[in-house]
C-alpha cells in the first residue's frame, strides 16, 4: 500500500458509519464488485418531511445541495442506510448498474459478481477482487442541478453527491486491496474534465452507451492489462441491451432510448433511437416486482415519443397500451413517468385523458402521502 493511500485511509476511516471489527470477505472477496454512491442508490423513501414515507425521485435532488448546509449524518440516518439482503448484496441499485451486472453475469456468474451498497464494500471487496465498477451520474458535483443550487443559495462547498462519491472510492477496504476502479454512468465525464483520475484512484472511465464494451473492458482489467483512461461505447443494437436480472432503484425500466428530434444543443439526440418492445419492458417490470418493488418508473427522454408516428406525432395507441399493460402487472401499485414534453399533450388531448385514467389511481403524488396536497395528481 502506498503512503498516499495510507493517509487516505486514516483521514476517511473516521467518517464511515460502520464501526468496530470488520469480518474478512468470504473466500477473499468477489472477483467483480459493483456499486454506486449512497446518494445515487437510495430511493429516498425512509423519511418524508411532508407526510408518510414513500420512495421519491424528487427528494433525490436534496443531494445536489452543498454538504455544508445539509448534515450528511442526518441523510445517513434517514435516507442512506443500506437496504440489503442477508448476504450484504444490495436489494436495489441504479438501472445502469443492473444492466452492467446482467452483462457480466453471463460470463462470470452470481458467485463472482456482487452488487453492493458502499457501506457494505468490506463484505465483498478483498484480495481476490480484481475490479470495482462504480456507476455515477454526478461524481464531482459538476452537474447542472448541483451548480444551480449552489448559486441560488449563495453558498459554495462540495455537494453531497460529490462527498458521497468520495466516500465510496476512499472506502478503507478499497484502498487496502487496490482493485482496478472503473467508473461509468452519465457523470463519468466529470473525472476526465477535472483530470481527477489519480486523486480519486480511478483507472478508467466508460462514457456513452457501453453495453458493447463492458465485457472486453472487464476481461482486460481482470487480466491486469493496461486500459486507456477513456473508454467510449458505441451504439448498441437492441439485442445487445440485456434485460435486468435484479431490482433497480424506483423500479426503473427503459421504454425508449435516444430521441430523434436532432436538436443541436442536446446530447440525447446523439444516441441511437430505440423503442423497447412492450414485452421487453414488461419482463423487466415483473423482475422488479418479484424482488419486492411495487413501483414501475418508465425511463425515457420523452414518453410521447415512444413508437411515434411520422413527424413526431404521438402514437396514442402504443403509449396507452404500454401503460395499461404495465398497470396490469400483478404487484404494481404505482407508476411514474420520467420525462415528457408539452406539445404532444396539446396535440392529442384524448391521449392525456386515457393516460390519466391509468396513471392517476397509481400515482405516488397523493394526499395520503403528502399532507399539504389538496388532491392527487400525476407528475413527470
Amino acid at each position: 500500500m502506498s503512503g498516499d493511500n495510507g493517509g487516505r485511509i486514516a483521514s476517511w476511516r473516521s467518517v464511515f458509519s460502520a464501526s468496530g471489527k470488520r469480518d474478512a470477505p468470504k473466500d477473499g472477496g468477489a472477483l467483480i464488485v459493483l456499486t454506486a454512491s449512497a446518494s445515487e442508490i437510495s430511493d429516498y423513501g425512509g423519511y418524508n418531511p411532508f407526510g408518510k414515507p414513500v420512495p421519491s425521485p424528487f427528494m433525490a435532488f436534496t443531494s445536489a445541495f452543498p454538504s455544508t448546509i445539509v448534515p450528511r449524518r442526518m441523510l445517513r440516518e434517514r435516507w442512506f442506510k443500506p437496504d440489503e439482503h442477508p448476504d450484504h448484496t444490495a436489494k436495489y441499485v441504479p438501472l445502469g448498474l443492473r444492466k452492467v451486472e446482467a452483462i457480466l453475469l453471463e460470463e462470470y456468474g452470481e458467485d463472482q459478481v456482487k452488487v453492493v451498497h458502499p457501506e457494505s464494500l468490506h463484505h465483498w471487496v478483498g484480495p481476490s477482487t480484481k475490479v470495482l465498477g462504480i456507476n455515477s451520474m454526478n461524481p464531482l458535483g459538476l452537474a447542472y442541478v448541483d451548480t444551480t443550487y449552489s448559486s441560488l443559495i449563495g453558498l459554495g462547498g462540495e455537494s453531497i453527491n460529490s462527498a458521497e462519491f468520495k466516500h465510496t472510492v476512499f472506502h478503507p477496504t478499497v484502498l487496502e486491496h487496490g482493485p482496478t476502479v472503473l467508473v461509468g454512468g452519465g457523470g463519468s465525464w466529470q473525472i476526465e474534465r477535472a483530470d481527477a483520475y489519480q486523486e480519486l484512484g480511478v483507472t478508467s472511465i466508460l462514457m456513452g452507451e457501453c453495453e458493447n464494451v463492458i465485457l472486453p473492458t472487464f476481461r482486460k482489467a481482470i487480466a491486469g492489462e493496461d486500459l486507456p483512461r477513456v473508454i467510449k461505447g458505441g451504439r448498441p443494437a437492441l439485442e445487445e441491451i440485456p434485460r435486468v436480472r435484479h431490482r433497480s432503484t424506483y423500479g426503473l425500466v427503459e421504454i425508449m432510448r435516444g430521441c430523434g428530434r436532432m436538436c443541436k444543443f442536446c446530447s440525447p439526440t446523439l444516441r441511437k433511437r430505440i423503442d423497447f418492445p412492450t414485452e421487453y419492458v414488461l419482463e423487466e417490470v415483473r423482475r422488479n416486482v418479484a424482488e419486492g418493488c411495487d413501483i414501475a418508473m418508465a425511463v425515457t427522454e420523452d414518453v410521447f415519443l415512444y413508437k411515434h408516428l411520422p413527424d413526431f406525432v404521438p402514437n396514442r395507441k402504443a403509449i396507452v397500451d404500454l401503460f395499461r399493460r404495465i398497470a396490469d402487472v400483478s404487484g404494481v401499485k404505482y407508476i411514474q413517468i420520467s420525462h415528457a414534453s408539452l406539445a404532444p399533450a396539446i396535440h392529442d388531448e384524448r391521449m392525456i385523458e386515457e393516460l390519466t385514467e391509468i396513471l392517476l389511481p397509481r400515482t405516488l403524488w397523493r394526499k395520503e402521502f403528502f399532507k399539504n396536497y389538496r388532491e392527487d395528481f400525476v407528475s413527470v
